[in-house]
């Protein structure tokens, strides 16, 4: 009901703005060098509204691709901590497979160090111990060095 009477109100207010408009409707001329455009007020007035909104637009469409880009981001950072949480529950009931599964999976985007603790070696298989081994291999970025993926005290 509320918006049906905004809708009538609406109509009736651009009938009468329409009635004294086209009394005398204006002019407006713009020349650009050799160009002239010509047209009457109510339409330059129609054509910077629709620019306007043709702008507005454009910039929400990118300022949309940037938004899907920080919330996909952020949804790696959230699977990140809940794999980082489920690998360290999984060390500490002695499942170290599925630990290491997990902890690897989540290296890339994990906040914190402890997702890097149990870093793997060069052909996939357990990180080496010794001090032979300077790098580590996370599956999905680069290899990192050793002291950067332990986790410190």
């Amino acid at each position: 009901m509320k918006g049906a009477a905004i809708v009538a109100l609406a109509l009736v207010g651009g009938g009468l703005l329409a009635h004294l408009l086209l009394a005398d409707p204006g002019y407006v001329a713009i020349r650009i060098g050799r160009s002239l455009f010509e047209t009457t007020l109510p339409v330059f007035v129609l054509l910077l509204v629709g620019g306007y909104l043709v702008a507005g637009g454009v910039s929400r469409a990118f300022a949309s691709r940037r938004r899907i880009a920080q919330l996909r981001a952020e949804r790696r950072r959230r699977r990140a901590r809940d794999d980082t949480r489920r690998g360290l529950i999984e060390l500490a009931a002695g499942q170290w497979k599925s630990a290491e599964d997990l902890l690897s999976r989540a290296a890339p985007d994990a906040d914190s160090p402890a997702a890097k603790l149990p870093g793997r070696g060069p052909r996939g298989g357990p990180a080496r111990r010794d001090r032979s081994s300077r790098r580590v291999a996370v599956p999905g970025r680069k290899r990192m060095r050793r002291k950067r993926a332990r986790l410190r005290w």
